[in-house]
């Protein structure tokens, strides 16, 4: 297969990803979902490294990096994208999420000494841009059309953030791995992380709504599919196409999974974008586009 097409395929992966957990809203707790999500990962990518001869992990600073994000982005950061989700389409919470290019563009400025191009700047607008059009819009024609941020936009925003801070600092591990061993320590981490918080909220005996199980079934059912479309299966093809193909084109079309989310969450879900929000869509992605590759 094509390495084009591989890169294509991570982003309707992690597309379906986002779906099923639009899905699994109200059928478990979002720490619950997210454990699941992980410990399936973490299960199977633990399997493939044992195949592949065992992790051959050294004590480094990359190690402890790859660390701190695998605990920032998968859980603090879609933490707060899971409380929000209830409330937001997929449609429009996914590509405000998948801003989190632009925070680490500016950490790699700030940290790194990287220089923006025209082209990364440009990126940085559409994306401030087009999470601006995916807001709600105001339920009176008075309202202004460049409002503040609604609380469930900014706890979306806040965890795009976190996923940005994340992705930094797995730049900075990135090369000490194999990309099997990468997305092991990824997987693992947040998977240990969430086990041990959810034993000690049950040891707390913290109180769960009847209607709203800490997780049920079909809630388990979904964070499985999620995590094997996204953090098996795309994650891998990502770091496959990455590995024997061009930066420039492989991230690009990684970065198109708002664009899948929001073809895929009208026809499955029957969510409408309206103009506005399809302006929004086409902003943030061609401005992730941008960051991710043809901006370097």
């Amino acid at each position: 297969m094509p390495l084009e097409w591989l890169a294509l395929v991570a982003a309707a992966s992690s597309a379906a990803a986002h779906l099923a957990f639009k899905q699994a809203m109200g059928a478990g707790s979002p720490g619950a979902l997210l454990m699941a999500r992980w410990s399936s990962g973490a299960l199977v990518m633990t399997a493939l490294v044992l195949v592949a001869g065992g992790p051959h992990l050294q004590p480094s600073a990359g190690l402890a990096f790859l660390a701190l994000g695998a605990v920032i982005g998968p859980v603090v950061g879609w933490s707060f994208y899971l409380r929000a989700l209830p409330r937001l389409n997929v449609s429009v919470a996914q590509p405000i999420f998948n801003s989190a290019v632009l925070y680490t563009m500016l950490l790699a400025v700030a940290f790194l000494g990287e220089r923006p191009t025209p082209l990364t700047v440009s990126g940085a607008v559409l994306i401030l841009l087009g999470v601006q059009l995916l807001q709600p819009q105001p339920p009176t024609a008075s309202g202004r059309p460049w409002k503040v941020a609604g609380p469930d936009v900014w706890l979306v925003l806040a965890g795009a953030v976190c996923l940005g801070v994340s992705s930094f600092c797995f730049k900075l591990g990135l090369n000490e791995l194999s990309p099997v061993e990468t997305n092991w320590v990824r997987t693992t981490v947040p998977a240990l992380v969430l086990v041990a918080a959810n034993l000690a909220a049950h040891r707390g005996g913290r109180p769960h709504s009847r209607l709203s199980p800490w997780l049920s079934r079909r809630g388990l059912g979904l964070a499985v599919v999620a995590a094997v479309a996204n953090d098996i299966v795309g994650w891998l093809l990502r770091l496959t196409a990455l590995q024997h193909g061009l930066v420039v084109v492989v991230e690009p079309l990684a970065s198109t999974s708002p664009l899948f989310v929001a073809l895929l969450s009208g026809w499955l879900l029957g969510e409408k974008l309206g103009r506005r929000g399809w302006l929004g869509v086409a902003a943030t992605v061609l401005g992730a586009v941008l960051l991710a590759g043809w901006g370097r």
